[in-house]
C-alpha cells in the first residue's frame, strides 16, 4: 500500500515537474520573443528626416512595447535599389517599413498626385492633414499590398552654393525652379557652382510668362 502510494506520488510529482518545466519554456520563449522591423528610406543618416522623424518614432515604438518591437533602420537604400523601387520592396518583404516619395514613379499613384498639383496646397501641415483624409478615402487601391502608416507634404526651396552668399546678378545664369510636381525634387541642375531644389511654388511677379 504504502509502496504504491509512494509510486503514485511520485509520478504526480514528476508529472507537475514536466509541466512546470514546460511553462517555464514557454513563458521564457514568449519573453525573447521579439519583433524587428526592418525600416528602409532613401536618405543618409545625417538628414533631418532620418535623425528627427524616424529615429524617433522607432524608440517611441520601442518604448512603448517594452522593447518587444525593435527597429532595424536602413537607410541611404543600405538593404539595395533605387528610392523608386521602395514602395516594392514594402510590398515584396524585401523591408517591413519604408519612407518614400510616390510621386518618384510617375504615373503609378494618379489619385493621390493629386496633392502635387501646382497652387494645390498653401500650408504643409494643414495639406499633411488633408492628403491623409483625402488618400486613406480615394486612393487606398494604389497602395494594395501595404499598409499606409503616414501620408505627410513637405517643404522645399533650397538654393545651394558653394562660395559666399550669392546676389541675384551672380544667381542670374544658374537654372530657375519652374513649375512641376510639388513632392518630388523639382531640378537639380548646375550652372557653374550653384543648384536648385525645390518645389512647386508660385512664381514672382518679374518672372516671364510661360
Amino acid at each position: 500500500m504504502n509502496m504504491n502510494m509512494n509510486l503514485t506520488l511520485a509520478s504526480i510529482f514528476k508529472a507537475m515537474l514536466q509541466i512546470s518545466l514546460l511553462a517555464l519554456t514557454a513563458g521564457t520563449a514568449i519573453a525573447q520573443d521579439v519583433v524587428t522591423l526592418k525600416v528602409h528610406h532613401f536618405l543618409p543618416p545625417s538628414s533631418t528626416a532620418h535623425a528627427k522623424f524616424i529615429v524617433p518614432w522607432c524608440d517611441k515604438i520601442a518604448k512603448e512595447s517594452n522593447n518587444r518591437m525593435m527597429c532595424q533602420i536602413y537607410p541611404s537604400m543600405q538593404l539595395g535599389g533605387a528610392p523608386a523601387q521602395l514602395f516594392d520592396q514594402a510590398k515584396d518583404g524585401v523591408a517591413d517599413i519604408i519612407w518614400t516619395v510616390p510621386g518618384y514613379q510617375a504615373g503609378r499613384f494618379t489619385v493621390s498626385e493629386a496633392f502635387e498639383l501646382p497652387f494645390i496646397v498653401t500650408s504643409t501641415e494643414k495639406g499633411s492633414r488633408a492628403l491623409w483624409h483625402y488618400a486613406t478615402k480615394n486612393a487606398m487601391q494604389e497602395f494594395k499590398g501595404v499598409k499606409p502608416i503616414l501620408f505627410h507634404l513637405h517643404d522645399g526651396n533650397l538654393l545651394h552654393t558653394a562660395g559666399n552668399k550669392s546676389n541675384h546678378s551672380k544667381t542670374s545664369g544658374a537654372p530657375r525652379c519652374v513649375r512641376r510636381h510639388a513632392s518630388r525634387p523639382r531640378c537639380s541642375q548646375r550652372s557653374g557652382r550653384h543648384q536648385c531644389q525645390c518645389r512647386c511654388r508660385r512664381p514672382p511677379n518679374h518672372w516671364p510668362k510661360e
